[in-house]
């Protein structure tokens, strides 16, 4: 699969260190990201995929990948239009914010992904929250986000070509677990566990992960015919969750506005990348 950079800005982003986490994978027949998000470790291309299942429960991040790959075409000349009538800021970040009948059900991909994609790149963070009770945390931050418009379109178009040997479901991925043969991979980028104890208006995802579903997925995984590969902070419940597997760490850093910090990346493997590699 050809690599790319994911179009995308995404809290909890892998593209620093997606390179790493690629060097831990195997050969396998078919690639599983049940929390894909901003997708950069698939669009930067694990190698030997020639066929990916992807999963968000994001109806609109959902919306914005369909349509990159079933209309491309449609999306590109919309986005122009946009941004030709109403500029590359806040004008058009406050158009595409107001229009709660595209976030509220599915039905108009086209404008549905193009409405993500606008709000993700002049959002704070990155964070597209379509929650009724935190808009709030829906506001015009990056003011750079859509310049260099046919920059931004021509990684939209190397996404697109990626997507085409994609499907992506609007799931949480757990229910695609069972379908995971052994010669499948799986990696696996939930929500932190640092993440999941943000008092609601400071988490930066529109679904909330718990502790229990953290114990849920950990069970899941644990059952798991296929190659998995769990990305996670160095937390203990992990530590926990995920006792017997074989751990890998780097030290990566995480940026958000006027954020800048270093911490532990940790990825588990039910199987030993050095003995098979």
């Amino acid at each position: 699969m050809q690599s790319c950079k994911s179009p995308l800005r995404y809290p909890g982003g892998k593209s620093r260190i997606a390179d790493w986490i690629i060097s831990l994978m195997l050969p396998h027949k078919r690639y599983y990201e049940p929390f894909v998000g901003g997708g950069s470790v698939f669009f930067h291309g694990p190698p030997f995929t020639e066929r990916a299942i992807l999963a968000d429960k994001h109806r609109g991040l959902v919306s914005f990948y369909r349509c990159l790959k079933y209309k491309p075409g449609q999306f590109i000349a919309l986005l122009r239009r946009e941004v030709k009538k109403y500029g590359n800021g806040k004008t058009l970040f406050d158009r595409w914010a107001s229009r709660r009948d595209l976030m509220e059900k599915w039905g108009r991909m086209v404008e549905q992904g193009v409405q993500y994609y606008i709000l993700n790149r002049l959002v704070w963070g990155g964070r597209v929250i379509y929650d009724p009770e935190r808009l709030s945390r829906l506001y015009f931050s990056n003011t750079k986000g859509l310049e260099n418009l046919e920059t931004r379109i021509k990684e939209l178009m190397l996404a697109s070509r990626a997507l085409q040997r994609a499907t992506v479901f609007c799931d949480d991925g757990l229910s695609l677990l069972p379908m995971v043969e052994s010669d499948d991979l799986v990696y696996c980028d939930p929500p932190y566990v640092e993440a999941s104890n943000l008092g609601k208006f400071s988490k930066v995802y529109e679904h909330v992960f718990t502790t229990e579903d953290h114990v849920r997925l950990a069970k899941a995984l644990n059952a798991c015919r296929g190659k998995v590969l769990v990305s996670y902070d160095n937390s203990p419940l992990a530590m926990k969750l995920y006792e017997g597997w074989r751990v890998y760490k780097r030290e990566t850093s995480y940026c958000l506005p006027g954020q800048h910090s270093k911490a532990d990346e940790i990825v588990f493997a039910n199987f030993d990348v050095e003995k098979n590699a």
